[in-house]
């Protein structure tokens, strides 16, 4: 688990507001939850304290900060989205295994959403532990969660495990025989030895290990994954190891990245398969973070845009079939984007202007006024180009974009924002070859739309209706440029892969910058 760090003053408060909201709304003992919790801050509280969740479980740790974080990952914020993660699992036995299982807070919620699924969970500090086979047994679930006081490792043997304190989500196996708090030795299994003594075949793996995901998988053999249905894990940064590593060797034994949320030092990342859908096309979103993302827009709207309140009418309106086809942001720095009044039509322009998705000040300080000469790849209805041409005066920018619809409204920002003489718009696909191809059209202006034979694998929508659209390579591309291009933006929902492979390395040798959105393909 990602432990916060209340380092700041402004940190800290906003810590603890959150969880005086959380707790009431998660635990049906929450006033002797505050009561512990706050006296554990001046070293009065008790040692132990048992969370009694309002779904049912109950899950009893030390009474410490980093031994509480999963509690309320898992059942006051959903952390896993574990419903959406399931998907077709949920109508079948399934057999999982928790790796770094902690006290039992996901193995224990998993088995309540799933009621034919067991558990192998392996946990090898030794306080821990008793905590994780105490929360099995107190929940009625010694039948179908096994707890192992293992850790599961690169090899079968003995390690020393790094203890940072009573149930911290921060121990670890020691790295290079390094040990910042206090070392134990502790047992190891290899991962081909337990799928191979498995009960079941197993299909889906929750991996949270502090770093030692890396000697784990790259010491596993891949046809031990062959079962292997879906992935959760966080991953860490270590000395001479790399996500994007890992991340590729995953894809090479058939599991590719639905979703990958980054922290400076870690990250969690789903893995399938196989596309999971939302009934309601949104991606994945629990009930719980379908809630979270509507008040997030309701927070940001007011913030970004000066014509809020027409906005947020029209955002509610349209759930109800209700709101006007289009909606045209008034962005408060002055610039006016119009698109479908869709979920998948509107998202850029809160990226852009809401969340500043692109951190373009910061990405273009290199060029200090130099001429910005730039491709805008999968230009949608041009909120990349616009903002950047705003941020950026002296840039001329070409778009492409294949979808007919979608240029219509390209063009219509263009030209509402006075840009014409600077963005300029080829109406075709940049991909690998100049040609013609099929596209994936999902209607709307929709940010899914794609190449068909570029179907990203983390893309949770069914395939559009697929319509004959232009292509340029990108060598062409370059060659009919009006001078260097020096930045490069590429979204193509897939079809960055055969645009950069079949390209030459010399139609690249102007670009300084390049930021892109990459897909399991």
């Amino acid at each position: 688990m990602i432990v916060e760090m209340k380092n700041s003053r402004t940190r800290a408060i906003k810590y603890r507001f959150r969880r005086l909201v959380q707790t009431p709304q998660a635990f049906t003992n929450w006033p002797g939850l505050l009561v512990g919790m706050a006296r554990e801050e001046v070293a009065e509280g008790p040692e132990i304290l048992t969370f009694h969740a309002r779904t049912g479980q109950t899950i009893s740790i030390p009474n410490a900060p980093g031994a509480r974080v999963p509690v309320y990952e898992v059942f006051a914020e959903d952390c896993y989205d574990l419903r959406w993660f399931l998907g077709d699992l949920i109508d079948r036995p399934l057999h999982i295994l928790d790796v770094g299982a902690h006290v039992g807070t996901f193995s224990t919620h998993l088995t309540s959403i799933h009621p034919g699924a067991t558990a192998d969970c392996f946990e090898p500090s030794p306080d821990t532990f008793q905590f994780l086979k105490s929360n099995i047994e107190v929940n009625g679930n010694a039948d179908r969660i096994t707890p192992h006081q293992k850790a599961l490792a690169g090899e079968t043997g003995f390690a020393i495990f790094d203890l940072q304190g009573a149930g911290s989500g921060h121990n670890h196996l020691a790295f290079d025989d390094r040990v910042d708090g206090s070392g134990v030795r502790v047992e190891t299994v290899a991962f081909d030895e337990v799928v191979a003594s498995a009960r079941g075949p197993v299909e889906l793996i929750k991996m949270d290990c502090e770093g030692g995901e890396y000697d784990l998988v790259y010491k596993s053999s891949k046809e031990s994954w062959a079962n292997v249905k879906r992935l959760v894990l966080e991953y860490h940064t270590m000395p001479g190891e790399s996500w994007e590593e890992l991340r590729a060797w995953f894809a090479s034994v058939g599991l590719h990245v639905l979703r990958d949320e980054r922290s400076k030092i870690a990250g969690t990342a789903w893995l399938s398969r196989t596309p999971l859908r939302d009934p309601e096309g949104h991606g994945p979103r629990s009930a719980l973070s379908k809630v979270a993302y509507n008040v997030r827009r309701v927070s940001q709207t007011p913030k970004a845009f000066s014509n809020w309140p027409a906005l947020l009418t029209g955002l509610v309106t349209a759930k109800v079939g209700t709101g006007p086809k289009e909606l045209t942001f008034a962005s408060r720095s002055g610039q006016k984007i119009t698109s479908p009044n869709t979920p998948g039509a509107r998202l850029p322009a809160y990226e852009q202007y809401a969340e500043e998705g692109y951190r373009l000040e910061w990405f273009l300080q290199a060029y200090a006024g130099q001429a910005i000469n730039a491709f805008d790849v999968g230009a949608h209805v041009g909120t990349f180009a616009c903002h950047l041409a705003e941020v950026a005066p002296q840039a001329r920018i070409t778009c492409f974009e294949p979808s007919a619809a979608t240029v219509s409204y390209l063009q219509r920002n263009i030209d509402q924002n006075g840009l014409s003489d600077r963005v300029s718009v080829v109406e075709a696909a940049l991909a690998g070859e100049t040609g013609f191809a099929l596209f994936e059209d999902h209607g709307g202006a929709s940010v899914h739309n794609g190449l068909k034979e570029a179907h990203p694998v983390d893309d949770p929508h069914s395939a559009g209706a697929s319509v004959k659209v232009a292509t340029l390579s990108f060598d062409d591309a370059i060659a009919k440029a009006a001078g260097p291009v020096t930045l490069v933006k590429l979204d193509c929902e897939g079809g960055e892969y055969q645009l950069a492979y079949n390209s030459k390395p010399e139609s690249w040798a102007d670009v300084e910058r390049v930021v892109l959105e990459y897909h399991d393909v």
